[in-house]
């Protein structure tokens, strides 16, 4: 048994480490960009589409060129006031595209021109994440969040089909395949949780 005054140093000790790997961790993943986003817009719902685009091109890159490419366009938004959905018009697109091309060359390794953001945002433009996970979420159901991912998944790749917007093979994990839905899950985690390191 450990004495009831170690009990409290150690509890003490162990909420200073959390908050430091807090901050570590924040400042060491795409997360950062979402945090930042949602500093600047202060709207829950863009913040939540905009985790679900990060989440999505967080990958096959070094984190700190992610979070420099988004944070680029976090700066834009906020000085051009536009919202997320505004980038589904193509002017506001070209205009967004030139400014992060011309600070960065490329935005991304497989998507170096920014088609795929801007489709992936043209496609999430008619889709409510928020009406499609909880109409899809029942907790007894087994593994019920496989069953939201997977309705998430298969809502995206359905609207797309209808709109005849291209995605790119891999961008979006078929819902249907053995993907372990990596990043999905990191766009859950991410807007789940109600403390850091959201």
């Amino acid at each position: 048994m450990i004495p009831s005054e170690n009990k409290d140093k150690l509890k003490t000790l162990l909420d200073d480490l959390y908050i430091k790997a807090t901050k570590h961790y924040l400042y060491s993943s795409a997360l950062k960009c979402v945090r930042n986003f949602h500093e600047l817009n202060k709207d829950p719902e863009e913040t939540t589409y905009y985790a679900f685009i990060c989440a999505t091109f967080d990958y096959q890159m070094k984190v700190s060129q992610i979070i420099s490419r988004f944070n680029t366009i976090n700066q834009y938004l906020y000085k051009k006031n536009l919202k997320i959905f505004d980038l589904v018009e193509d002017k506001n697109f070209s205009k967004l595209k030139t400014h992060v091309l011309t600070k960065h060359k490329i935005f991304h390794r497989f998507d170096p021109q920014m088609q795929q953001f801007h489709n992936l945002i043209k496609i999430l433009y008619h889709i409510d994440l928020k009406k499609t996970a909880e109409s899809n979420y029942n907790p007894s159901n087994k593994e019920p969040v496989t069953k939201v991912i997977n309705s998430i998944l298969k809502t995206i790749h359905k609207t797309s089909h209808q709109k005849s917007i291209e995605l790119k093979q891999g961008l979006i994990p078929n819902p249907k395949g053995k993907s372990t839905k990596k990043r999905i899950n990191l766009f859950l985690r991410w807007i789940v949780r109600d403390q850091p390191p959201t």
